[in-house]
């Protein structure tokens, strides 16, 4: 029936590998649709029906996966993913998630391997995190056939092994940038090969053999042969032969053993003594009670640091999901140790490296892969229009972007206040110029001084069309 159609104009569509022809990808707000190309048909449905499909989402290591029925009966094969409630992107995880998804690519290799297949791409773009667990999405990746040299060892040491390493020595910004640059033949040149890279030739050292006289032998062959047209389609094969040849399991222990750098950040510190005394101080309760009286199933905690409102969320709403953004990355770091070791948790709360003042560009923007129905800032706003300079209304638009309806807030009257003192207030700076910059978006349905130096604003987005009072 037409009303089962699939109006894939109203998805998002991101950007795939160029070489994956088995289909296209558009994302729903509640699943990914894959639509298989023709020629890919068969080959799709024997996978789904595959003693390797079938082992893969039992491990949780692939997303649920059907078919769509309406789809079928026209003649197209659509496969309906699980979607994440969150989608990042790879260059906005801490240094575990990075770790552990660079694991889970080497996981769904020893799956395919027993089952006689191969990746077709090992690189950590096709790891998505279902909140805390990451999968492999890629589809696509999945091929029938093996080969001693099939696994992808470069592409997974370009954007698995070597960031990690780089991250592990305290290089967190260039292994940061890595990860950023999935255009590695255009970027970076005129280094044609990753392993020419000077600064990343030590890292790719540990997986490097000698080269020995069988691969000169067929070189030197090869060059002969080049000279000569006739013999040019009978160059001799060096792929086994090469420098680089390690497995992928082999080097599964020297990823276990890289740690996180220690060098301490700004912010890493500021829940320790809340997640030690366990304490839920009466503003905690009065915000929990307050979002208690909207009905709302997903949340975005900005500037949440290591999570520790975000798991009271957790704790006090049980069916809703969350994601905690922070850009510390050593914060961020500790609140996904303990998702780990938290099924429960793990299961409803996202967390990633994200300032929304400054998203990185992508091929979907930040507010279409976190979305919430409810955004929370707290205890924050003081320190970016104070402390960073940041125009308020930049902020703003970013939290109604983000929001799909909701907006927790608050204003600190106090500014930089410590407990005992702070700096001067600007003149503008009053509950009254802040309140006026809301209502340009937001329509306050309840205002109330939860403490000292924090005035809770509880908001609903107001539609994009219809701009509230200026002040």
């Amino acid at each position: 029936m037409e009303s089962d159609a699939i109006r894939y104009e109203h998805l998002l569509r991101p950007e795939l590998h160029p070489a994956d022809t088995a289909g296209t990808v558009f994302i729903a707000q509640d699943r990914v649709y894959r639509r298989i190309s023709p020629d890919y048909q068969a080959a799709a449905l024997k996978l789904l029906k595959s003693a390797l499909f079938e082992e893969l989402v039992a491990k949780r290591l692939f997303p649920k996966t059907t078919v769509n029925q309406a789809a079928l009966a026209r003649g197209e094969l659509v496969l309906e993913h699980e979607r994440a409630p969150f989608i990042l992107q790879c260059w906005e995880w801490s240094f575990s998630m990075l770790k552990d998804a660079a694991l889970t690519i080497l996981a769904v290799a020893a799956v395919c391997e027993k089952h006689g297949h191969h990746l077709q791409d090992s690189h950590v773009h096709n790891i998505v995190f279902f909140s805390g667990r990451p999968m492999f999405v890629d589809f696509g990746s999945l091929r029938e056939g093996q080969t001693p040299r099939c696994f992808p060892l470069l592409e997974f040491l370009r954007f698995g092994y070597i960031p990690l390493k780089l991250w592990s020595a305290g290089n967190f910004y260039i292994a940061n940038r890595l990860l950023r640059d999935d255009r590695q033949g255009v970027r970076l040149q005129p280094f044609t090969a990753l392993e020419q890279l000077p600064l990343l030739r030590k890292y790719v050292k540990p997986f490097t053999q000698e080269a020995g006289l069988g691969y000169w032998a067929r070189m030197l062959t090869n060059m002969v042969f080049w000279q000569i047209p006739p013999l040019r389609k009978r160059l001799l094969d060096v792929a086994p032969y090469q420098a680089i040849d390690y497995g992928p399991q082999e080097i599964r222990a020297q990823i276990e053993a890289l740690e996180a750098p220690q060098n301490n950040t700004e912010w890493e510190t500021y829940h320790d003594a809340s997640f030690k005394t366990s304490a839920v101080t009466p503003r905690f309760c009065r915000i929990l009670d307050i979002l208690g009286n909207y009905t709302w199933a997903t949340a975005v905690d900005l500037a949440g640091n290591s999570g520790y409102f975000t798991e009271l969320l957790a704790r006090r709403f049980t069916n809703a999901h969350l994601l905690c953004l922070d850009y510390d990355s050593r914060a961020i770091d500790k609140q996904y140790g303990r998702l780990r070791t938290s099924p429960d948790l793990a299961e409803r709360i996202t967390v990633g490296m994200v300032n929304v003042m400054y998203p990185e560009v992508s091929t979907l923007k930040v507010e279409e892969r976190i979305p919430a129905d409810l955004v929370l800032v707290l205890a924050v706003m003081h320190h970016l229009t104070l402390r960073q300079k940041a125009d308020i209304d930049t902020l703003l638009q970013a939290f109604f972007t983000l929001t799909r309806q909701y907006l927790a807030i608050e204003f600190m009257p106090l500014g930089l206040w410590n407990g005992t003192a702070a700096p001067p207030l600007p003149a503008w700076y009053t509950k009254e110029w802040f309140k006026a910059c809301l209502e340009t978006r937001f329509k306050v349905l309840l205002e109330e001084q939860i403490e000292e130096n924090r005035i809770l604003f509880f908001c609903e987005k107001r539609p994009a069309d219809l701009p509230g009072p200026t002040g």
